[in-house]
């Protein structure tokens, strides 16, 4: 690259003129440097596309804020309005950390981007509160270290990936009020670190409680209106921990088991618009104080306990009434 000096006009100031040398040296010295970075700089093919095809969607970001989580420092950030096939019309609101991406409660549209899955470190994804489109994308099923998964109401639909069977380190998912299809996958009785699972409103393929056998770790348990077939696990009893079951409105058949009302940890029980039959079981768990059983085929009559119930529903059922049982 050559490049020539103009002599400068002649100056009855020599100072003046010696800054102006400077000036323009300064000048031609800056502009090979900055061709020189931008011929050499590199980029890792993956991060790039990663960024590209995250940012791209995510459109303008705007931090309005600083907080710590789990000892991480995040930021909270306010997105403008976006272009693209993938809009949030009107702004909204997230937080970031480094391992940690929040987008809910936004109105982000179109599909959810595949280049989440690129990364690797991120443990703790929601996307809940959107108006997405389309289905997970398999290579959600990269993020080996995820431990916390919200996606409810986002508008994300269809079957759960195969590929989530890596998802070994889940804590948390929440997929509720989202528009999936196809039976609950048996791998996710696998992911034995849960601690809370919800999957409602599926709209076809049915599946039997069999896959939670081993998820004993479980606190908080909802697949209301998930097609759930069959009976209560016989084993729910070694479910100490869980404190919230919801199994409402699914084909639940057979009896409801006396170690289920025996867990102490449990204080709120959704069994409503089944196809339970038989008594209520003797005893229960003094924490027990909501109960919905409506909609079933439970018979016989009362037990004691039911006049100690905060709240309680046992309408459109077959028991048998008396003075002695009536409340």
């Amino acid at each position: 690259m050559n490049f020539k000096l103009k002599p400068l006009p002649s100056s009855s100031s020599s100072s003046s003129s010696s800054f102006a040398h400077l000036f323009c040296i300064c000048f031609i010295v800056f502009f090979i440097l900055q061709e020189s970075t931008a011929q050499t700089a590199t980029t890792d093919p993956i991060e790039g596309s990663c960024v590209r095809g995250v940012t791209d969607w995510m459109g303008r970001l705007r931090r309005v804020g600083r907080r710590v989580v789990a000892g991480t420092v995040c930021y909270d950030w306010k997105i403008g309005g976006m272009g693209g096939s993938t809009t949030a019309e009107g702004g909204g609101n997230g937080w970031e950390c480094g391992c940690w991406r929040s987008m809910g409660h936004n109105e982000f549209s179109g599909s959810l981007p595949k280049e989440l899955g690129n990364l690797k470190e991120l443990n703790f994804l929601a996307i809940g509160s959107n108006n997405f489109s389309g289905t997970l994308p398999p290579e959600l099923g990269n993020l080996a270290k995820l431990h916390q998964l919200y996606m409810d109401s986002s508008g994300v639909g269809g079957e759960i990936p195969s590929t989530f069977a890596n998802l070994q380190n889940m804590l948390i998912m929440w997929a509720f009020d989202c528009p999936l299809t196809g039976k609950i996958p048996d791998f996710i009785g696998n992911w034995t670190k849960l601690t809370a699972l919800q999957i409602t409103d599926i709209y076809s393929g049915s599946s039997s409680l069999d896959f939670i056998r081993n998820m004993t770790k479980l606190t908080e348990l909802s697949l209301r209106n998930a097609l759930i077939i069959g009976n209560i696990p016989s084993n729910i009893g070694e479910y100490l921990m869980l404190k919230t079951l919801d199994l409402s409105f699914n084909h639940l058949t057979g009896q409801i088991t006396s170690a289920l009302f025996s867990i102490d940890a449990l204080t709120h029980l959704f069994l409503g618009n089944n196809s339970l039959s038989g008594p209520l079981p003797l005893q229960k768990g003094v924490k027990l104080q909501t109960i919905d059983l409506s909609y079933n085929y439970l018979s016989g009559t009362f037990p004691s306990w039911v006049t100690t119930v905060g709240m309680l529903n046992l309408v459109g059922n077959n028991f048998t009434f008396d003075s002695s049982n009536s409340r």
